[in-house]
């Protein structure tokens, strides 16, 4: 495929890379410490005699449970949660989609090409792999296609979006990503897994949808909480498909929210290493972008990247320094910089290879913050990994996941005006990166 040149208005988001999310199902990996505590009750508005119902963060921020993971929800035609509903949903109709997706990939096959607004030509290297591991299988799933054994010759190659090979993983609220009462303050993800084609075996390769949530956060947050009074199953399923729909479903002409597309894969490679790339929608179809607070890997260690951190605080880096892919070198990864260890760490954690890599607690699970279950080709029947940086009981509600789980109180406990003020940017340009990133 011809490579793709894109010229966009180009805007770093000042928060990190993380585009895997935490699972709704404590589970921990082989060998870690200490054993998981049990999740807090979800039963009513009341908890006993102890106050308001506390936030489950398995029902309100990180939502992976099989009833949810193995349901109708994401099985099917039409099922609300499906790949092929949130792609059709975007691009307008099942052909624009199926169109959309094969661009992707085939884009990945071939050099990506970049160029922003100021002239800086950026460049990805491609992915070898994508073809014989998932496109070429994915295509021979559609009899029509009449591909040959290697996809050499195709009669037609066409996208069965029906049997796409991708399994969602998570449902993700984001609550603490701006101002309560302010519009737009809460982000909606998706985080889905890519599969053998034909099969339920999982390939090293997490996708995560990024959306706005509408309305102010305040409103967005009681109706998430409202989730943690009802049992999983079919109300809760009911209820949870409700509030996807705001960012999901199209309104009328106008496409859903859709902020940003976030790969993360070790897959594609000849020599298994990963790689994290972001995506956003242009006019027909997914088109590459740089990565947000993530610069080229050519910058580690260099006098120019230590002079971007001893400048404004927090950094952004500059189009010059950018980059359209984010490799990961170990899994042990952390930026170098002539500055203060304060200011290295809180630049590093804030990449996307950065918080993937050495800015992380150290467990079981390398490169990801959720997987399936097994090894990195592993299952959808069992509960997925998390990272310790998300869940961690030995912390007593101080790891990620109690942070937001704070913040998702704050929200619908506030006070707000009638008439919910305009956001100041979005994200808050004054966030600290690694958390906005996680």
């Amino acid at each position: 495929m011809r490579a793709l040149h894109l010229v966009a208005v180009y805007t770093l988001f000042t928060i990190g890379c993380m585009m895997d999310i935490d699972t709704g199902a404590r589970r921990r990996n082989p060998g870690d410490e200490p054993a998981p505590a049990p999740k807090p009750s979800a039963a009513g508005g009341e908890s006993g005699e102890s106050g308001p119902r506390p936030v489950d963060r398995w029902k309100e921020l990180m939502v992976i449970d099989a009833s949810v993971r193995m349901s109708p929800l994401t099985r099917g035609a039409g099922a609300p949660l499906s790949f092929a509903t949130v792609v059709t949903e975007l691009a307008g109709s099942p052909s624009a989609a199926e169109r959309w997706v094969r661009g992707w990939l085939e884009t990945m096959t071939a050099t990506t090409h970049f160029t922003t607004p100021n002239g800086t030509e950026l460049q990805a290297a491609p992915r070898p792999n994508v073809e014989s591991q998932l496109l070429c299988p994915w295509l021979r799933l559609r009899s029509q296609n009449a591909c040959e054994v290697g996809c050499g010759y195709c009669r037609e190659r066409v996208l069965d979006l029906e049997q796409a090979p991708f399994a969602l993983l998570a449902v993700v609220n984001r609550p603490d990503l701006g101002e309560p009462c302010a519009e737009g303050s809460a982000e909606g993800r998706l985080v889905f897994t890519a599969l053998r084609p034909g099969t339920t075996t999982t390939l090293p390769f997490t996708l995560i949808f990024e959306y706005l949530q509408p309305g102010a956060g305040r409103d967005v947050a009681a109706r998430w909480h409202a989730l943690g009074s009802l049992p999983f199953g079919r109300d809760y399923g009911n209820a949870l498909t409700a509030l996807t729909d705001a960012f999901v479903r199209r309104s009328g002409a106008v496409a859903p929210p859709l902020l940003r597309l976030r790969t993360n894969e070790g897959a594609f490679a000849s020599d298994g290493s990963w790689e994290l790339r972001e995506l956003a929608v242009g006019p027909s179809g997914f088109v590459p972008t740089p990565l947000a607070a993530t610069p080229a890997q050519v910058w580690d260690g260099s006098s120019a990247l230590a002079d971007l951190l001893r400048g404004s605080q927090p950094p952004t880096v500059p189009e010059s320094m950018s980059t359209l892919a984010s490799p990961m070198p170990s899994s042990t990864f952390r930026w170098r910089a002539d500055v203060s260890e304060s200011a290295r760490r809180a630049f590093s954690a804030g990449t996307c290879n950065g918080c993937h890599g050495g800015e992380r607690p150290i467990d079981g699970l390398r490169f990801q913050h959720v997987a399936p279950a097994g090894s990195y080709y592993g299952s959808l029947t069992e509960a997925p990994r998390v990272s310790r940086y998300l869940d961690d009981p030995s912390r007593n509600g101080d790891d990620e996941l109690g942070r937001r789980a704070g913040k998702l109180e704050a929200a619908w406990k506030s006070t707000c005006t009638t008439t919910p003020v305009a956001p100041g940017g979005y994200p808050a340009p004054h966030m600290d990166h690694a958390r906005a990133a996680h």
